[in-house]
């Protein structure tokens, strides 16, 4: 395969990380296979684009001198280097929530909204952001402080130094703007948008900044607890996700699915036009121990059902993708393209082993179900078995 095909990979995979791609995700897809199945540049093939060097060089080569790099030079991370985010186990019933229930049984919980935006770690001091950085691999994210200290709070002065997440998206109402003003192709999301001003800041003007909203949703050491946490930090004039303190929950689990259900409303109704992707559930006692399994905490559960259980989309599968891992086989297949509400094109669908399609008696011409996860991955939630000489759909 041509060398400069090998470098337009590598070029695209850095442009679809921050916003910019300059291909349909339909190409990518198709880009990104063929020089998987050639064995070529597995360094990048397998694993995530958020884990790729900036790759400097092929951008002034091929003129890609527009994307704004030059805030990502060198600069002192060592009190960000050592922080280790979790991830956080999903769960879709209320069975699994009160199993939670039970197992901090009279414990005080927070119950927060899991907005919909990007990760950013902070190291904050006093009156000022030191160091901002997406989200990325111990400290190797893009570094999008400039940015961020538009956005700092008037008059706030935090007593010290703090490391302190969040989520950067822009308001909604200020899409439209965005496109008319710039390539509309670019600003389909708030999330999306809020990578380009993040990362391209030279490209935006400071009105842009306006519409840029950063949510704090952790400040390690402001205080011993969740909820404290939030109340300092809106004193301080940061923004938080909406939330509710959870306590005296029922004895029986029938009694608790009532309760709950009530209280999903009023988060919900809290909420508001804020995008989000789950509710995030939490022991409020920062000083409890929990158990570390893998990459997930205990002390947290993300709810991604109710109100936020994601859209379940359709497609017709076009082939069957089968690749050997290590210990493992991986299923993924191809699907006719369809645009998502995101304005995204799914054309890959994740079945993560192929019994799933055996099971359900799913091959090329089935009718495939999918959910879009974290607005970026497909994966499949169901199938419908098809005839494969009359087409019908079979029960």
């Amino acid at each position: 395969m041509d060398k400069e095909v090998l470098d337009r990979y590598i070029i695209c995979r850095y442009l679809y990380r921050i916003g910019k791609s300059p291909i349909s995700d339909a190409d990518y897809d198709v880009l990104h296979l063929a020089i998987k199945e050639a064995g070529l540049l597995p360094e990048y093939t397998e694993r995530s684009y958020d884990d790729d060097p900036i790759p400097f060089d092929l951008l002034v080569t091929y003129g890609y001198t527009s994307v704004d790099v030059s805030n990502n030079t060198p600069r002192d991370d060592s009190f960000l280097i050592e922080d280790k985010s979790m991830s956080i186990d999903s769960v879709t019933s209320h069975e699994e929530v009160w199993s939670f229930f039970s197992k901090f049984k009279g414990i005080r919980k927070v119950l927060s909204v899991k907005l919909d935006g990007n990760n950013i770690k902070c190291d904050v001091e006093n009156d000022a952001f030191n160091l901002c950085l997406t989200r990325g691999r111990d400290s190797n994210g893009f570094d999008v402080t400039q940015p961020m200290r538009y956005i700092f709070p008037a008059n706030a002065s935090l007593p010290g130094r703090f490391l302190m997440r969040g989520e950067c998206f822009i308001d909604e109402s200020y899409l439209e703007s965005l496109r008319k003003r710039y390539d509309d192709s670019i600003y389909k999301t708030p999330k999306s948008a809020a990578i380009s001003l993040l990362l391209r800041p030279s490209e935006h003007s400071r009105e842009d900044y306006e519409y840029l909203r950063f949510y704090a949703f952790s400040c390690d050491g402001l205080a011993t607890s969740v909820s404290e946490t939030y109340e300092k930090l809106s004193q301080y004039g940061f923004l938080v996700p909406p939330y509710l303190v959870l306590e005296n929950e029922p004895e029986t689990y029938e009694d608790f699915v009532v309760w709950f259900e009530s209280i999903l409303d009023d988060i919900r109704d809290k909420q508001g036009s804020l995008s989000a992707d789950g509710l995030v559930l939490e022991i409020d006692d920062n000083a409890i121990e929990t158990e570390i399994q893998g990459m997930y905490d205990n002390r947290q559960i993300a709810l991604k059902y109710h109100h936020w259980k994601s859209k379940t989309y359709t497609g017709v599968i076009k082939d069957v993708i089968i690749e050997q891992r290590k210990a493992f086989c991986c299923c993924k297949v191809e699907i006719i393209p369809i645009v998502t509400d995101d304005n995204s094109t799914a054309t890959i669908i994740n079945t993560f082993n192929p019994s799933f399609l055996i099971d359900n008696g799913l091959t090329i011409g089935s009718v495939i179900e999918f959910e879009r996860w974290a607005g970026t991955v497909n994966i499949m939630v169901g199938g419908k078995k098809i005839h494969l000489d009359t087409k019908e759909v079979l029960a």
